[in-house]
């Protein structure tokens, strides 16, 4: 492993021997960065100080009094007030230490071409990795499709976040030496359970071990919901005056429609302002006539490609609009527990014709149905820390498509998921969190 040193090594572009925030640490300057003479290493140490507050105040007295930095303190600050403890109140922000630090340099290192001939180079593999990558339809969601390595310079946070959690580990399966592999793999697998929408104790325990064999501490807070913020307002601003009631008046306007759409009544006017389209010559294909049986005989079915749940857009396999993205593998929930499938259709399955259904005495409302083909899928991913416990990356499957179709209520949807075909082989990736969906 000294060959990865450099890439254990991330550059920190400060100058001074105590330069870290939060801990006492040491640097050293480093011989393998040439190119960056004068910049400090801070090498792994497992159980380092930590700074207080108290301790830091009278560090800058003591740089103060002698108009030299003390310890990494160069002197008192007026904003160090504002909050009662500035050492411990400090978020670490994940898109700029993980997404645009840790995993761009990392990129970096493995496609720079000056690295070329080094162990942990990728340059000559470059071609496959990026027919790989460009060739990912990720959901509709995801706004900025996978883009090549030679574009690294020009990625975005959130393409190197997707990269991070959803494509690396297939991409790379295969390309990348086994022992660099497994080694980056317990970076994906540490911050992506410290990701997770709820974190019990034991897992930051499992991720502070998965992380500490990665050489690394992390501790999440990250930006990546505020990202396209300016965006969201420009898009509701038309002018430069009276910007706040533009914004305020753009979003009663928003609130408004949504519940005039909730109050219509039944019928086809709500159906197309809620699936946007219907299909009302509707020939049953075999396989979905197998996963109605049970709903069967109905009055009417109508098939519509798209459905809008909880913010998230599932777009089926019949859809043919969509060729850039794939939003067809869904999360879903039956009484035996979760599964992974992909979406083949929605219908709308009506049993009454009744205009006014509190005149009518018989009156069944109708029921919305998502045709699936199964997956069989296993966890794809593991990794080994503490005395070789393993640990399995939980959102990461290797699924095949079986030849079994089921019709599930479409309440039952829990998430798009990412699909990435690496030649014949299927990877589904279930989003980490509800937050960070782009």
């Amino acid at each position: 492993m000294q060959s990865y040193k450099e890439i254990r090594s991330i550059d920190i572009h400060y100058s001074r021997k105590f330069a870290l925030s939060f801990i006492e640490l040491h640097g050293r300057l480093d011989r393998l960065l040439r190119r960056f003479p004068h910049t400090h290493i801070y090498r792994y140490t497992p159980d380092p100080e930590i700074r207080t507050t108290r301790q830091s105040v009278a560090f800058a007295e003591i740089a103060l009094n002698n108009n030299s930095t003390h310890m990494g303190v160069e002197g008192p600050c007026a904003l160090s007030k504002l909050m009662p403890d500035f050492i411990t109140g400090t978020a670490i922000d994940q898109m700029h230490c993980v997404s645009g630090g840790v995993v761009k340099k990392l990129l970096s290192l493995w496609f720079d071409s000056s690295n070329r001939g080094k162990p942990y180079s990728l340059v000559d593999a470059s071609d496959i990795i990026n027919n790989r990558l460009i060739s990912i339809k990720p959901p509709s969601f995801v706004h900025r499709m996978p883009r090549s390595t030679e574009d690294l310079l020009h990625w975005k946070a959130s393409e190197l976040k997707n990269w991070f959690f959803y494509y690396v580990l297939p991409v790379m399966n295969g390309v990348m030496q086994l022992v660099y592999y497994e080694h980056f793999s317990l970076f994906v697998a540490g911050i992506s359970l410290l990701n997770s929408d709820s974190i019990p104790n034991i897992d930051v325990n499992v991720a502070s071990n998965i992380l500490h064999k990665f050489v690394s501490e992390f501790e999440a807070n990250d930006c990546f919901r505020y990202e396209d913020l300016n965006g969201q307002y420009l898009n509701v601003i038309n002018g430069t005056r009276l910007i706040d009631s533009q914004i305020v008046r753009s979003h009663n306007q928003q609130l408004k429609l949504q519940k005039f759409v909730d109050e219509l009544p039944e019928g086809k006017i709500k159906d197309f302002c809620s699936y946007k389209t219907y299909n009302d010559d509707y020939m049953i294909p075999n396989n979905v006539q197998l996963a109605l049986e049970n709903f069967l005989p109905v009055l009417k079915i109508q098939e519509y490609l798209r459905f809008l749940k909880d913010g998230k857009l599932y777009v089926s396999e019949r859809y043919t609009g969509a060729l850039q993205t794939s939003s067809s593998y869904a999360l879903y929930r039956d009484h035996t527990g979760y599964h992974l499938g992909s979406i083949i259709c929605f219908v709308k399955l009506s049993y009454c014709q009744c205009i006014n259904e509190n005149n009518c005495l018989n009156h069944r409302p109708p029921v919305h149905q998502v045709i699936i083909q199964t997956l069989l899928s296993e966890r794809a991913f593991n990794v080994t820390y503490n005395q070789n416990v393993q640990y399995n990356i939980p959102y990461l499957y290797k699924s095949l498509k079986m030849d079994n179709y089921i019709s599930i209520d479409v309440n039952r949807l829990i998430s798009v998921c990412f699909g990435v075909k690496v030649g014949d082989d299927l990877y589904v990736a279930i989003p980490i969190n509800s937050n960070n969906n782009e």
